[in-house]
């Protein structure tokens, strides 16, 4: 089974499938109360505990009882991390998904990759703007 979580503070998205299905007709498609959403009394938001107690939650309600093996995941963040911050973040999830390996790419990133799976006529440039301020 493939997983993808699109990580967000207030809300986020769970989809998983098959190998042999396409990601339109996921077998599990679940939006979530977001990581600050969930448990609002840790802080910080992207901290280890939160993030590892957020992950866990959701392999434990969503993932383990489907009985399936995990073969991949991805997932999608609402920022471009720190290098320190990617790696607590891969770090969490292949220990909790029992991975070697899982990506992270920027939500843009994402939403590009999914419309392109879903459309698969996406031709030319893509030009992204990031609407968020500097720091």
């Amino acid at each position: 089974m493939h997983v993808a979580i699109d990580l967000g503070s207030t809300i986020t998205y769970l989809a998983c499938w098959d190998a042999e299905e396409s990601p339109a007709n996921a077998r599990i498609k679940v939006k979530l109360p977001g990581v600050a959403e969930l448990n609002p009394a840790i802080a910080p938001v992207w901290g280890r505990d939160n993030l590892h107690g957020y992950i866990s939650y959701i392999y434990r309600e969503y993932l383990l009882p489907s009985r399936k093996i995990i073969e991949s995941a991805a997932l999608s963040v609402p920022d471009i991390f720190s290098l320190n911050q990617r790696r607590l973040l891969l770090d969490i999830c292949e220990e909790i998904l029992g991975l070697p390996q899982v990506m992270i790419l920027p939500h843009y990133m994402a939403m590009i990759n999914g419309y392109h799976l879903a459309h698969d006529n996406l031709k030319g440039d893509i030009l992204v703007i990031d609407g968020t301020s500097p720091p």
